[in-house]
């Protein structure tokens, strides 16, 4: 359904056209990224995310949803730190 109305979803997403409360869940993509920084040293995935939201209730649960204006593009992409390669 979302790309039959790709013109509309290009400014908002489902949780604001619903007018869905998400006060309580983080700002930004990188809160959340600080926040599972916190939780865990190791890579953070798709599969893995639902153990982290029953550490920290501001994650939320559907990411690519509630970012989705904000150029998220996946839990591993978005919600890791990528380490950078040093030249010698």
């Amino acid at each position: 359904m979302r790309q039959e109305y790709d013109d509309k979803f290009k400014e908002t997403n489902w949780y604001e056209l619903l007018s869905l409360d998400v006060s309580g869940w983080y700002d930004s993509i990188e809160e959340c990224r600080l926040s599972l920084r916190k939780l865990s040293k190791n890579t953070i995935t798709s599969k893995n995310y639902a153990s982290f939201l029953k550490k920290d209730k501001k994650l939320p649960c559907n990411p690519g949803e509630l970012f989705a204006t904000k150029n998220f593009t996946s839990i591993e992409k978005d919600f890791n730190f990528i380490k950078k390669k040093t030249e010698f």
